[in-house]
C-alpha cells in the first residue's frame, strides 16, 4: 500500500493544516480572472485570450530554444525573486504582519543543456539588489559555466552582447 506524505501528516498531526497547491498563473492572469468574475465582457475576454496566446507563444519559443541547446549554445533561464520574507508563506498570517521578518533575494539560473539549477540566496543585510549584485552573480555563473567571449564580440550572453561583458568575463 502506497501512502502519501499528506496522509501520514493528517494521521500524525491532525491539527496541522497543509496548504493546498496554488495555481501557477501570472499576475496579469489573476487580474483578468478577478475582472471577469465581476462582469464578463467581450473586450475583457478578448484581452485575456490575447494574453494567454502570447504566453503560449513564449512557452513554445522557450521549448524550441531548449531543444536547440547544445555544447555550443547554452539556454539559461533567470529568475530574480526579490524581497522574499522568511519564513515565506503565500498568505502571511496577520499575527506576523508587523513583525520584522528577514528578507532575502533569490537569484536563480537554470541551464537547460545540463538540467542544472544554480541559486544565489542572500540576505538584505548582506547585499543590495542593484546592478552591481546582478553583474557579480552573472559573472560567477559565466565563470562556472566556462563561458568565454570571442574577440569579435558576436557571442550573445543572456541577451547581452558579449562586447558589453568583456570586462567581467575571463
Amino acid at each position: 500500500m502506497i501512502v502519501g506524505v499528506n496522509d501520514v501528516m493528517k494521521k500524525s498531526c491532525p491539527t496541522i493544516r497543509i496548504r493546498a497547491i496554488r495555481s501557477n498563473v501570472c499576475d496579469v492572469c489573476t487580474i483578468y480572472h478577478t475582472q471577469i468574475k465581476g462582469e464578463v465582457t467581450s473586450d475583457k475576454a478578448e484581452e485575456q485570450a490575447i494574453h494567454v496566446a502570447d504566453a503560449v507563444a513564449m512557452r513554445q519559443q522557450y521549448q524550441n530554444d531548449t531543444s536547440a541547446a547544445s555544447a555550443t549554445c547554452t539556454v539559461t533561464t533567470i529568475d530574480f525573486a526579490q524581497n522574499v520574507a522568511l519564513p515565506h508563506l503565500a498568505d502571511t498570517p496577520s499575527m506576523w504582519y508587523f513583525h520584522s521578518l528577514i528578507s532575502v533575494s533569490i537569484f536563480g539560473m537554470y541551464t537547460a543543456n545540463t538540467a542544472s539549477q544554480q541559486n544565489f540566496v542572500y540576505s538584505e543585510r548582506t547585499a543590495g539588489k542593484g546592478s552591481n549584485e546582478v553583474v557579480s552573480m552573472l559573472e560567477q555563473y559565466a565563470r562556472g559555466m566556462k563561458i568565454n567571449v570571442d574577440n569579435d564580440g558576436q557571442i550573445l550572453f543572456l541577451g547581452i552582447r558579449a562586447k558589453q561583458l568583456e570586462e567581467f568575463l575571463p
